[in-house]
């Protein structure tokens, strides 16, 4: 999560919204990215787990 969350800082920094400030308006631009990103951080867990033990159940039939 912390590389995803460098991630969209340096993008974040790269686009040119400048030096990253703590003002209530810089926090509404880079905290909605964050989450979607750690939301599909989660998603993709719940599935690799959710395959791990379906093939693990299938293979013990």
């Amino acid at each position: 999560m912390g590389m995803l969350g460098g991630r969209e800082l340096g993008i974040w920094m790269a686009i040119g919204y400048g030096e990253l400030t703590y003002t209530s308006r810089h926090k509404k631009a880079i905290f909605p990215m964050l989450y979607k990103d750690f939301l599909r951080l989660m998603l993709g867990l719940m599935i690799s787990v959710a395959l791990a033990y379906t093939i693990q159940w299938y293979s013990a039939l």
